[in-house]
């Protein structure tokens, strides 16, 4: 892709900058409100059309493409066709990975503050309380569920140090993100008809933007460990979960008459602090503020963001292979297609979930078959 297809937002943003462009008026103390935890969510019923899909409990009721298709599902699917198996049969790990714990922390602490920015007004200098109420409220729920495994519970408060380290600077980096009117919908469940297909999935943000706020924009945030710039950016000219929601968005567009084509998407990542807790030789707080003065010192080390224009051309392209794939994914659920595993997805960045049980057979003894459909489209 073109250089100028992927427009960069990684300068420091100065906190002179910051004050003159974010509103700052004295007001009486504003009651937070946290609407969901994603380690929590609550139950009901969803007001999309086909609800009865998500949460059904799989070992049950087998899954079917007519319940609908995520990118999760179809990205694993081609990784693995064994895994995926797995997967839509209900088995699952009772094992968390502490980079999902930190990530799905971030996601809702992102959410539920901008979803007050969106309605209730929130300025910058709403960050840092929301923040503590926000951070004291999750530990309390991951207390209550680690009681019995300590080793469990400090990851999730090491989790919170480093969220509360970062969350400011983020916050201080991309003014932007607190003007009236950018903020459309945060974390907004979605299903559209693509080709006779049912295509599922939750859009981190939707936005705004552009002078006169003319086009729509996709936010997508993301927690890494580790950034490597150069590939990412060759990477995100045909990333599958983009291209995937702006085909979404534009099939939801096209259904309910709207004549424009969504086709840009906010790429925003936090760098996960690489920094090791040390009990024995500091307190929580204190690393907390070890890592809070090296994201002062190196903000675009920790935050960036790359605004990607996608062509109609590239648009295109993708969801003719996307229909390619989405029907090679049906032949496999009638079983005209083979289940194999791929050894090359064994081990990658992450050791895959159901590696013990390719090693040991099929043995299934460390896993639990508790697996629900679309767990994340919950509210």
């Amino acid at each position: 892709m073109p250089k100028k297809n992927i427009r960069k937002k990684s300068k420091v943003a100065k906190k002179k900058a910051v004050k003159k462009k974010i509103l700052k008026k004295k007001a009486a103390p504003k009651v937070y409100k946290i609407d969901r935890l994603n380690a929590d969510k609550k139950e009901g019923e969803s007001t999309i059309q086909s609800a009865k899909a998500i949460g059904k409990k799989l070992a049950d009721d087998p899954y079917t493409i007519e319940d609908g298709v995520s990118q999760s599902m179809l990205s694993g699917f081609f990784n693995c066709r064994l895994s995926c198996r797995y997967g839509l049969d209900g088995w699952r790990s009772p094992r968390l990975k502490d980079s999902l714990n930190y990530g799905s922390l971030y996601h809702d602490l992102l959410e539920n503050f901008f979803r007050g920015v969106m309605l209730e007004g929130y300025t910058l200098e709403d960050a840092k309380p929301f923040m503590n109420l926000f951070l004291e409220t999750w530990l309390e729920h991951e207390r209550s569920k680690d009681i019995t495994n300590p080793r469990a519970l400090q990851s999730s408060e090491v989790c919170a140090a480093q969220a509360s380290a970062t969350f400011l600077g983020y916050c201080e980096m991309w003014p932007d993100d607190f003007e009236p009117g950018r903020w459309i919908e945060l974390e907004g469940v979605f299903e559209a008809d693509f080709h006779g297909y049912l295509l599922r999935g939750r859009m981190d943000g939707l936005q705004r933007a552009g002078k006169k706020r003319k086009y729509y924009r996709l936010m997508e945030h993301k927690t890494k460990a580790r950034i490597e710039e150069e590939a990412l950016d060759r990477r995100l000219a045909f990333d599958f979960q983009n291209l995937f929601y702006l085909t979404a968005l534009n099939c939801q567009l096209k259904t309910k008459g709207i004549d424009e084509l969504a086709r840009v998407v906010y790429y925003d990542i936090i760098r996960r602090p690489g920094q090791k807790f040390n009990p024995d030789k500091e307190s929580l707080s204190d690393y907390s503020v070890r890592v809070k003065e090296d994201v002062a010192k190196r903000p675009d080390h920790y935050f960036k963001r790359s605004e990607i224009f996608y062509t109609a051309k590239d648009l295109e392209r993708f969801q003719e292979e996307l229909l390619i794939k989405l029907q090679i994914f049906e032949r496999w659920l009638k079983d005209e297609e083979p289940t194999f595993k791929n050894e090359q997805a064994c081990v990658a960045k992450w050791n895959c979930t159901f590696l013990d049980a390719c090693a040991s057979a099929g043995n299934m003894s460390n896993y639990v078959q508790t697996g629900e459909l679309f767990v994340e489209l919950k509210d």
